[in-house]
């Protein structure tokens, strides 16, 4: 009687535990992984991604960053592909609420260095 009592308490526990649940499945495939990197000494660029110099007599500023977000990720083939015409990597969220596309920045996703 004692060991049957023992048993009963014992057994959903058992069930419980030896039960095997599914894990969930993963995308098969390649992985690709964006990574913001801050380095407050990184050259100046200008418009066209070309070094660029401060003209004598002006001075500029470092910015510190902290958090950075992406809204638009997008591959192209070359540098004369239209916005758009590529492979879309990512896109967050957008609203027409107020008349045209804006970005909904509440539903942004911040990001520190690396």
């Amino acid at each position: 009687m004692k060991y049957t009592k023992l048993i009963l308490l014992l057994l959903p526990f058992l069930v419980a535990t030896g039960c095997k649940k599914d894990e969930p499945k993963t995308a098969d495939g390649p992985k690709l992984h964006f990574k913001f990197r801050f380095d407050p000494n990184q050259e100046r660029l200008d418009n066209l991604g070309q070094p660029a110099t401060m003209p004598a007599g002006n001075a500029g500023q470092v910015p510190q960053f902290n958090g950075m977000s992406a809204h638009y990720l997008e591959l192209t083939t070359g540098p004369y592909v239209q916005l758009g015409d590529g492979e879309v990597l990512f896109k967050n969220a957008e609203t027409t609420q107020g008349g045209s596309t804006a970005i909904i920045f509440d539903e942004e996703v911040i990001v520190g260095n690396n």
